[in-house]
């Protein structure tokens, strides 16, 4: 509580690592999930798996107006996908969908955006709300969820209507 005048607290964030995470995290495929809502545009990141950098990460962000489901590996982007469009203030289901050589995409019910090259990182932690301690989602999350496989396309469809 403040008294006199506003007062701005630290982003909320969450992180689990070590045995916690590397119980249930299968490192050759998988699919993220989350149903979030940003309150502000710019880079902003729901969900991200990686090694504490941005140079090993599996990521669900917004772009300013763009959705992306990014997949980076020693420092380079092997995924890009941009799945469609987003607006501030409005609920979306956003999936991203992992295997080497074989990534996806879908938000709310949408085509699923494929790439079909490149590697995975080495990983060893799930943020939500932010990526190595930046890029904070500024907004709310609403479900989580992570699939120790990598969903087939039509699945990723089915989750995220």
């Amino acid at each position: 509580p403040t008294v006199a005048s506003q007062v701005t607290r630290a982003a909320d964030s969450a992180s689990m690592i070590g045995n916690n995470f590397a119980r249930w995290y299968n490192q050759t495929d998988g699919t993220l999930f989350a149903q979030y809502a940003a309150v502000a545009s710019g880079i902003r990141t729901i969900k991200a798996i990686n090694d504490g950098t941005a140079n090993e990460s599996i990521r669900l962000r917004t772009d300013g107006t763009n959705p992306l489901f990014m997949v980076t590996d020693n420092g380079s982007d092997v995924a890009n996908i941009d799945a469609g469009t987003v607006a501030t203030g409005t609920t979306y289901k956003f999936a991203g969908a992992y295997a080497a050589n074989d990534f996806a995409a879908s938000i709310n019910g949408g085509a699923v955006v494929t790439d079909t090259s490149g590697a995975l990182p080495t990983v060893n932690r799930m943020m939500l709300g932010n990526s190595s301690a930046s890029n904070y989602l500024n907004g709310t999350i609403a479900q989580v969820s992570y699939y120790n496989r990598r969903l087939a396309d039509t699945e990723l469809i089915a989750i995220t209507r």
